[in-house]
């Protein structure tokens, strides 16, 4: 029985194998053979990097740029449409592109033009409920902008003590239309709720981008199926997981309150930005959480989920990740 030969590096260091040796200098097996078939010299196939050093706007260095990319939580394809699209690197990375002028579609009656309605009216200092009104009433543009207001409209301040010439006015800047608004002080909401909660249309605007950004995640990690879930904190939505196997991707919406996140997420959420959290993260979090209940109810739980052995995710997902802290989910219906 033959003995194994040993291997020696530039340094005269032995090693077991080529592998232990390629392993030793964190260089692929394959990337160091090949680089030795090609007649390179032991110590540059040893010590040169396996990739140049990629470095962002403000001097991080990383070892390529998909790890860069993994940082700032874009891809490759959004990455490289925006630098093709003449973006500069900090552009690229963190989203705030060039500044565009807004095409300006509205005309007055003399001829100048303004990006939307409100700009027109805001220049003929004039209320955007004033002028439909008179627009309804059959008012041409020019006695729509000149002519005095149909009625004394009362001002008024949001719950940051802006004020605004009129409840329409003051809806508006916060992103709510009139009659969401009007609806929702009817049902006795306090003026902060009524202002500072999203509505459902930019919550599924919000859902639909997160399940897109998911999807991508997705297929870059060559996962064809996953079923995606919302998750909740006493009714507010949080953000969205997609479970595949033991492969498991937590998505989280921007500016979520302190008391709400739960304390394994603080610190990448908050210090480090992170809105992405993989496997291990989540992982660590729903363990946590699962305490196992006494061995009759695991049992129990065990055999109504179809499985002989106890599984941490298995069981968090069949009881719905509810156990009395606020926190549950929901399979989503996005597409």
């Amino acid at each position: 029985m033959g003995v194994n030969k040993l291997v020696k590096d530039h340094l005269g260091k032995e090693y077991k194998s080529i592998r232990e040796m390629a392993g030793t200098y964190d260089i692929k097996y394959a990337t160091l053979k090949k680089r030795m078939s090609n007649g390179w010299d032991l110590e540059r196939a040893l010590t040169k990097p396996n990739r140049a050093i990629v470095k962002d706007h403000i001097g991080n260095e990383f070892g390529n740029i998909g790890l860069m990319l993994e940082h700032y939580q874009i891809s490759k394809q959004r990455y490289r449409t925006r630098i093709e699209s003449g973006w500069t690197l900090e552009e690229a990375l963190t989203g705030q592109g060039p500044k565009r002028e807004k095409e300006k579609k509205f005309t007055d009656h003399k001829g100048n033009k303004y990006a939307s309605i409100g700009e027109m009216c805001f220049h003929w200092g004039i209320i955007r409920f004033d002028y439909y009104a008179k627009k309804n009433a059959g008012y041409t543009l020019e006695e729509i902008l000149t002519t005095p207001p149909l009625r004394k409209y009362s001002s008024c301040k949001d719950h940051t003590g802006v004020m605004f010439p009129h409840y329409s006015e003051m809806a508006l800047s916060w992103g709510i239309s009139q009659g969401e608004f009007e609806k929702r002080m009817r049902n006795n909401w306090s003026l902060k709720d009524a202002l500072e909660t999203p509505t459902n249309t930019q919550k599924s605007r919000e859902l639909k981008k997160i399940y897109r950004e998911l999807t991508e995640e997705m297929y870059k990690n060559n996962i064809e199926e996953s079923v995606k879930y919302n998750l909740y904190f006493y009714g507010n939505f949080m953000g969205m997981l997609a479970v595949n196997g033991a492969f498991v991707e937590l998505r989280l919406l921007d500016d979520i309150p302190e008391h709400i996140l739960p304390n394994s997420f603080h610190n990448k959420y908050y210090k480090h930005g992170d809105r992405k959290f993989n496997s291990e993260q989540v992982m660590s979090w729903i363990l946590k959480r699962v305490a196992k209940p006494t061995r009759y109810d695991m049992d129990k739980i065990l055999k109504e989920i179809g499985i002989e052995e106890y599984d941490a995710l298995k069981v968090w997902l069949y009881l719905e990740g509810r156990f009395n802290d606020g926190y549950y989910i929901t399979k989503s219906e996005s597409k």
